[in-house]
């Protein structure tokens, strides 16, 4: 199963975009090696993201839901921001919805733009260390199979470190009857 991955970068009022097909995603973190003990590793800041679907059954935030053709989904991307100093800003949200999903709209916050499968945030928010934001939006289920939903992040720690996160959500959609 391909995985597909967006970077999005952003210097001044241009904004790129970089969409990768790849087998394996990985997740990424700012990390350094203090001079006084080069064999430990310290983690000076990252963001971390979290992927969920709304499973109406249960009535709770899922990794991977169980669907039927013709059902609107509610997706929620989190993102919480850990520093050390300053803040994150600049955060820049891209969503790629698998081939079964349609996007439906009712994002909250809205958002910035859309591309067919693939939906954009870019958001003023500034948060400093331990604060988080979230997005919700909907989806239409259009065709069956088991899809993987996945979302990248990026934002700018002090105006200038690039910190990114990605997650994914599994929508499992049963074979019409």
């Amino acid at each position: 199963m391909k995985k597909t991955k967006a970077i999005v970068m952003s210097v001044g009022t241009i904004t790129i975009v970089i969409i990768l097909f790849l087998s394996t995603i990985n997740t990424m973190s700012l990390t350094t090696t203090p001079l006084t003990n080069p064999s430990s590793p310290v983690t000076l800041c990252h963001i971390s993201c979290n992927k969920t679907v709304w499973d109406p059954e249960t009535q709770n935030w899922l990794k991977s839901v169980n669907t039927d053709i013709g059902e609107t989904l509610r997706f929620k991307v989190s993102l919480t921001y850990y520093g050390t100093t300053g803040s994150l800003m600049n955060i820049k949200i891209v969503d790629i919805l698998p081939s079964c999903l349609q996007y439906a709209n009712n994002a909250n916050p809205i958002q910035t733009d859309q591309n067919s499968r693939i939906i954009f945030w870019n958001l003023s928010n500034t948060l400093t260390s331990g604060q988080s934001l979230s997005i919700q939006f909907d989806a239409l289920v259009i065709s069956s199979g088991t899809h993987i939903n996945t979302v990248n992040i990026t934002g700018l720690e002090n105006s200038f470190r690039l910190l990114s996160c990605e997650d994914t959500a599994t929508i499992i959609v049963r074979e019409s009857q």
